[in-house]
């Protein structure tokens, strides 16, 4: 996990992702910035150290991410950082 904090100690945002060497894979799990903070490259200095961390295992030749497709501030940070859309998810809900 990384946590992006201002000089203050407000948190920014935050990036959580898991490593499995031995698979040859990784996952981001989640990644957030404040609404506060949003707009300010912060997601892409996120994104940019935990591929950092990531690629200190060089089996690593895998990286999924989920996001939604409406998401469109971090989908275009994904894809310019070379993410690519695999597959899309259909979700349904249950309302009572």
């Amino acid at each position: 996990m990384r946590i992006l904090k201002d000089d203050i100690g407000n948190i920014q945002g935050y990036v959580y992702f898991e490593v499995a060497p031995e698979h040859g894979e990784a996952s981001i799990e989640f990644i957030a910035v404040s609404p506060h903070f949003q707009n300010q490259g912060l997601g892409t200095i996120l994104l940019k150290e935990v591929l950092t961390r990531i690629f200190i295992y060089e089996s690593i030749d895998k990286i999924q991410l989920s996001v939604s497709n409406t998401n469109d501030s971090a989908n275009h940070v994904y894809h310019k950082a070379g993410f690519y859309t695999k597959n899309q998810l259909l979700s349904y809900s249950y309302l009572r």
